[in-house]
């Protein structure tokens, strides 16, 4: 049984913030990283972007 959508996205994720305490937030892994994402997830980068932005707005508390 695969992984739901939201549990892959999150995964995707949690490893674009793992990179990016490695190598800082503007470093090449990280670019292609999220590269090889964009690429991976074709058509569920926006839902990618989307929950991005909700975890965002979770931690300023505005949601």
């Amino acid at each position: 049984m695969g992984k739901s959508n939201d549990v892959l996205l999150r995964e995707k994720l949690a490893e674009v913030i793992r990179i990016m305490n490695m190598h800082g937030t503007r470093s090449e892994e990280v670019r292609n990283y999220c590269h090889r994402v964009k690429d991976e997830l074709g058509d569920q980068w926006n839902e990618f972007l989307r929950l991005v932005a909700v975890l965002a707005l979770e931690k300023e508390g505005k949601i």
